[in-house]
């Protein structure tokens, strides 16, 4: 028999800080190395639409660094995160505690197997609304909402760098 170590959010707070983003999922650790300049980009772009977003509709936004704690075992920082007016609540001083509207992560080598597998089922099964993967390679956007246990219900994909909101009304994201 094989045993396996759990990692929690409380175990985690000594790593050193290092320029590596740390994330649990399901109490396994995941490390990775800072993002790209032509990562930081799409971010960057994602963040000024969020925020002109939130100016007109309420809310706020985020990009990473920030600890999203779903539980003890299941802690992500992804790229970006936006909280409509209802579910401010859930943004704590030292983290944020709970599912944010939206969680957009942008695609890298580093991330392109975890970001659409495990990091999408563990936002569906904390029942944040809508998730967006943005592949800068491609230039595709994949649109998730409606979680439903490990999956979303709907899935809306745009192979040609831009999408509209399924749950946010009039947000509309194009990749340059």
């Amino acid at each position: 028999m094989v045993s396996r170590t759990i990692l929690t959010y409380d175990g985690m707070q000594g790593a050193p800080d290092d320029g590596l983003r740390r994330e649990l999922l399901g109490g396994d650790l995941y490390v990775s190395p800072a993002p790209s300049p032509s990562h930081q980009r799409v971010v960057r772009a994602l963040l000024i639409v969020l925020n002109a977003y939130a100016e007109q509709h309420g809310g706020e936004a985020f990009d990473s660094p920030i600890d999203v704690v779903f539980s003890q075992t299941d802690v992500v920082q992804p790229d970006v995160v936006y909280f409509a007016m209802d579910r401010l609540f859930v943004i704590g001083e030292k983290n944020i505690q709970g599912a944010p509207s939206l969680i957009v992560e942008v695609l890298s080598p580093s991330s392109s197997d975890v970001d659409p597998g495990r990091k999408l089922a563990t936002y569906a099964r904390h029942g944040v609304p809508e998730y967006w993967i943005v592949d800068p390679a491609t230039r595709i956007v994949i649109a998730h909402a409606e979680p439903s246990g490990d999956s979303y219900q709907r899935v809306v994909r745009d192979p040609d760098g831009a999408i509209e909101a399924i749950t946010l009304p009039d947000l509309r994201f194009v990749l340059a």
